[in-house]
């Protein structure tokens, strides 16, 4: 492959804060920077700030930030094991998830071919839009109500996996599916029977079919590569993107439910609670018991007690009760559309989610190494959570009928003892509803049970409204009755193999609707965590490669690319600057191979030696810039001065240098690899000299054709434009010095 390794210093800019992290975007203008007070920046090639995202809580790093392959969500990991996944549009959360354990390493790893549907109508892309109307929006309803990002769209709009890889400090091997769904842990440290205290997983990478693992693990004394395999990835790999894509859906639909309960509490909250407060003011000052006695003597006998009769005419008045009556009407309105609708078409979504996973479970030839034998827990709590809408729904009906004559009781009642005439509409009540008024004022006083003989029954709390309670983590107050005129009641009374089949809804009549919606995120995290564990235990150890004999004070740096179109994986490891390795896996020919690069020191000056001008060059950093390169970034130490060289290394000098082995379940390279000089296989006009410059790490695009240079105290960073024209290499702008 020819290319120009000319380059040209697009721009530089200083910054008042230090940089730890690089990272280009390959299809976008973009370059995200970690600050050393955890905040993560996407400015474009000109350095124009697009967001900031800050940290967490103070005092948490950032350890790895990347862009997903398909360009639409960055990761960000951090030193606390959180892990965030943001839309890089608009900066919004798609998901984040937390390995309570400190990251070491981070990094995607993607297969760019479609994967072939081959007929299977398991298929999650697209069959829900046939089936399930679109979410209905809920904006007009809710002021609180916002957009929520949809995650099944930012999971894969393709039929591409793409897998999220993290090391953590714990020696454990992190694997998600869109970096959303969990799909399979490689715990190093039982593997390689070493406790997790005494090494470090300094990188892991993937192969492109993702059926090898790469770990690099610092030992006390050494570089080792650890080869994990697992066959499921390759094998399963349409199973596992529909689940991955079904799981976006369910998830999706959850943030939708979320939204949705949380404009309905909003609503609930607003309006109802003033009159609750107003009550258990007064309800506080009587009593147990007094205040449904008080109200029912009021109902039956028509005179207040003297209490009662300064609350209502002091506290309520007639135009406070007027004005809590439009509230209430305007409240319990806007909480009835909520849940007839949007909250509604939710859950159906939902149970259908479900119910086709579970379908997908019973497609044993397909899913069985994923999904496993699935219960029917799921589905049957999210049948349970819509039995208890249709119940809320219920008890907002009920409590709009009670609150209505409630209200119109109260007015006739203040209009009397204020010697005012009660107009014939409010004064008329017919017998039904003094039945439901009685049992209404009947409820006013909430009692905790009675705890043994020790302490006698005290007010839990007042509580005039009945839809509140479904809005809050904790039992219902006051369940609702079942109607003993229903057939379908009396059946499942009657027959207790209907009522505990695992086919039919159960319902929960001492659970809230919160607490039935907890309930159901409880079973679909269980649920998804299923691919995990079953694809984790598929992890087997196949080699462990002995690199380099390390000392304490060793550093390392190491990176990875795949060439996909021969399957082929490319590895290399810089150790202290001396020793340049790149170790090639052949997994087709069950054979690797590796070369190690060096520059020779010269005893003198020669001054017919082309490569004199650079003096001493030393290893500083390198990264990929694609699957042919590998850019790299050197120390120059001459007599004058000392200075920063930048390389393209074509990769295909090399061919010729690999020392080949096959796989065997140890191998060691340090011994078996000779030594490459680089002046014997590098021309003078491939290496650059960054003037005026102290490099300190690089990160190269070579979808983009950029490079990026920070400088070694890690506020400057140079952005150079890559295989440009000879001629354009010497236009250099001047230094930007503006801070930000």
């Amino acid at each position: 492959m020819s290319y120009s390794s000319a380059m040209r210093l697009f721009c530089q800019k200083v910054f008042g804060f230090k940089i730890e992290l690089m990272r280009w975007c390959n299809r976008m203008d973009l370059l995200a920077i970690s600050t050393d007070k955890g905040e993560v920046i996407i400015r474009r090639l000109n350095f124009q700030r697009i967001w900031t995202h800050p940290p967490p809580r103070d005092g948490v790093k950032v350890r790895g930030i990347d862009f997903r392959p398909d360009e639409k969500i960055i990761a960000i990991g951090y030193s606390t094991g959180l892990v965030v996944l943001l839309d890089i549009g608009s900066q919004h959360e798609i998901y984040s998830f937390n390995l309570k354990s400190d990251i070491t390493c981070f990094g995607w790893t993607q297969n760019s071919k479609e994967i072939e549907d081959n007929g299977n109508d398991d298929s999650p892309f697209g069959s829900h839009e046939t089936y399930l109307p679109q979410l209905p929006s809920f904006n007009s309803l809710s002021s609180g109500a916002r957009k929520s990002d949809n995650v099944s769209t930012k999971s894969s709009s393709k039929r591409i996996l793409n897998l999220l890889v993290i090391g953590l400090t714990s020696g454990v091997v992190h694997t998600s599916v869109f970096g959303i769904l969990p799909c399979g842990q490689i715990d190093v440290a039982a593997q390689i029977k070493i406790p997790s205290h005494e090494f470090e997983i300094v990188d892991a990478k993937m192969s492109a079919d993702f059926k090898q693992t790469f770990v690099f693990v610092k030992l006390s004394t050494s570089l080792k590569i650890y080869i994990f395999e697992n066959d499921i990835f390759p094998t399963y790999s349409l199973p596992l993107l529909n689940v991955a894509v079904k799981h976006g859906l369910i998830l999706n639909t959850m943030v939708y439910i979320d939204d949705v309960i949380q404009s309905i509490t909003e609503a609930w909250e607003t309006a109802l609670l003033e009159m609750d407060i107003k009550l258990a003011k007064y309800a506080s000052s009587q009593e147990p018991g007094a205040v449904s006695a008080d109200f029912l003597e009021l109902l039956m006998f028509g005179e207040p007690s003297e209490p009662l009769e300064l609350f209502l005419t002091s506290d309520l008045t007639e135009k406070g009760l007027k004005k809590l009556g439009n509230s209430f009407d305007i409240s319990y309105s806007t909480i009835q559309k909520l849940v007839v609708e949007p909250l509604h078409s939710g859950i159906l979504n939902i149970c259908y989610h479900l119910n086709t996973v579970k379908g997908m479970s019973r497609n044993v030839y397909f899913y069985k190494p994923i999904l496993g034998a699935l219960s029917n827990k799921a589905v049957q709590n999210a049948g349970a959570f819509l039995i208890k809408a249709m119940e809320l729904q219920q008890a907002i009906e009920q409590s709009t009928r009670d609150y209505k004559i409630f209200w119109a009781w109260l007015n006739s009642v203040i209009m009397r003892l204020m010697d005012e005439p009660v107009p014939d509409d409010i004064a008329a009540f017919s017998q039904q509803d003094i039945i439901y008024l009685a049992e209404f004022l009947s409820n006013f006083d909430i009692f905790d049970e009675e705890d043994g003989d020790s302490e006698p029954m005290t007010r839990k709390k007042f509580n005039l409204e009945r839809v509140g309670q479904y809005l809050e983590n904790k039992n219902l107050e006051i369940e609702s009755k079942n109607d003993t005129t229903q057939e379908w009641n009396q059946l499942l009374e009657e027959n207790d193999c209907l009522k505990n089949c695992e086919l039919i809804y159960p319902h929960h009549k001492n659970l809230s609707l919160v607490q039935q919606h907890n309930l159901l995120k409880t079973c679909i995290t269980e649920l998804f965590a299923t691919p995990e564990t079953l694809i984790g235990k598929e992890f087997r150890l196949k080699t462990e490669i002995n690199c380099f004999d390390l000392l304490e004070t060793s550093t390392v740096v190491t990176n990875h690319v795949n060439v996909e179109a021969d399957n082929v994986s490319l590895l290399a490891t810089l150790i202290d600057k001396n020793q340049l390795m790149i170790i090639e896996f052949n997994p087709k020919l069950n054979t690797f191979g590796s070369v190690r690069l060096f520059f020779q020191p010269r005893p003198f000056i020669d001054i017919n030696d082309k490569f004199s001008s650079f003096g001493t060059l030393k290893f500083h950093h390198m990264q990929f810039y694609n699957e042919d390169i590998l850019s790299i970034l050197l120390d120059s130490q001459t007599d004058a001065r000392q200075m920063n060289c930048f390389i393209q290394f074509p990769l295909s000098a090399l061919k010729s240098k690999f020392a080949m082995q096959r796989v065997n379940f140890t191998a060691t390279v340090m011994s078996t690899t000779p030594l490459t000089n680089c002046y014997d296989v590098l021309e003078p006009t491939s290496i650059r000299v960054i003037d005026g410059f102290d490099g300190y790490m690089i990160a190269v695009s070579g979808n983009r054709k950029v490079a990026s240079i920070l400088s070694e105290s890690q506020k400057r960073i140079r952005l150079y434009e890559m295989e440009v024209e000879d001629e354009d290499e010497e236009m250099e702008p001047a230094l930007e010095a503006s801070f930000s």
